[in-house]
């Protein structure tokens, strides 16, 4: 009976051994290399370059639709009640514009039109402020007033003027004497004292009249009178002249001999 015993024992020992596991060994993670998971770089989104709208280049004052109405002013010279010349302007000035006008040594002519349709204007301007106020060579000028309007909107648009064609007078020396030519000069003799007796009128009495440098005033009835000689027994020249502002000038040759 013992022996029994001891043997049921021995075979539940071995039943027990071979039916028993060992646990298993802990995983040693030190020896592993954890990999993350590659990440790509942060990015932004595109962002367009920061732009300005470009400063237009300043355009040329735009003519008016109607500027063909009034782009033209009308020039006419006559003769005033007072003897003298006047230039007539006339111009079309658009409702609300301001038409100018410049005159030499003076303040400029401005007329602004406060009704609301195109008006005419007529403006006379003696044709003497133009004039050059010096002893003059030649007779013929011609002078183009300078005329603009102003725009009710601030556009400044020049105005075509025709040019008004104006003949100065010429002064005259009138001699009364004798010895004139044909060509206006004088040559003549001395007299028998050697003595040239020159009597003669200008055609307007306030001209300075000069023989040589000399400065001669007329007697009250205007007549001019000086004696002229010869020099060295030689013939002899003198020079007459006659002249004022905006006037052609006179010019006589003497010539005196022995």
């Amino acid at each position: 009976m013992k022996k029994s015993l001891a043997l049921l024992a021995a075979l539940l020992l071995l039943f027990a051994l071979g039916c028993g596991k060992e646990p298993a060994p802990a995983k040693d993670l030190s020896a592993e290399t954890a990999t993350a998971e590659p990440t790509a770089a942060p990015t932004e989104e595109p962002t367009a370059a920061s732009t300005e709208e470009p400063t237009p280049e300043p355009q040329p004052t735009a003519v008016p639709e109607d500027y063909d109405l009034w782009k033209t002013a009308g020039t006419e010279l006559y003769k005033d009640l007072n003897g003298g010349h006047t230039i007539k302007i006339t111009a079309a000035v658009p409702a609300g514009a301001t038409l100018k006008i410049e005159i030499p040594g003076q303040a400029d002519f401005e007329y602004t039109n406060t009704k609301d349709e195109l008006t005419y204007r007529k403006v006379h301007i003696p044709v003497s402020v133009y004039f050059p106020n010096v002893p003059l060579d030649a007779p013929d000028a011609d002078y183009t007033p300078h005329v603009t309007i102003v725009t009710a909107d601030g556009t400044e648009c020049a105005i075509e003027c025709p040019s008004v064609h104006y003949t100065f007078p010429t002064l005259s020396i009138e001699v009364t004497s004798e010895g004139q030519t044909d060509d206006g000069s004088i040559r003549v003799k001395a007299g028998k004292y050697g003595v040239y007796k020159l009597t003669f009128t200008v055609s307007e009495a306030d001209a300075l009249v000069r023989l040589d440098d000399t400065e001669l005033t007329p007697d009250e009835n205007g007549v001019y009178t000086c004696e002229l000689s010869p020099v060295d027994g030689a013939p002899t020249t003198f020079v007459l002249t006659a002249e004022k502002n905006n006037r052609i000038t006179a010019t006589m040759v003497i010539v005196v001999e022995p």
